[in-house]
């Protein structure tokens, strides 16, 4: 029986009371939390994403411009074929 207190015994209430941080016991990549490297090397890393994403919106740029190309191109197309007077039988 308990007399002083919630906890049976001084284990029980370390167990409740003085919650672990998870990242000191499990690995970052089972949490799927990305570590943050420090000083230089965090910079470089920096550096390197924004690179990537620069060169996914430039072929997406690309992408885009060839799509609007290929609208305006079936548009003047469209409006040839309606030009063209239809052949009597």
């Amino acid at each position: 029986m308990t007399t002083g207190g919630k906890w049976e015994d001084e284990e029980e209430r370390r167990f409740f009371e003085d919650i672990q941080d998870m990242k000191d016991f499990v690995p970052s990549s089972v949490l799927g939390v990305e570590g943050h490297p420090e000083g230089e090397e965090s910079k470089e890393v920096e550096r390197e994403r924004a690179e990537r994403e620069r060169e996914e919106v430039r072929k997406l740029e690309e992408e885009l411009e060839k799509l609007g190309d290929s609208h305006e191109q079936q548009a003047d197309d469209q409006d040839t074929l309606e030009e063209i007077p239809e052949e009597e039988e």
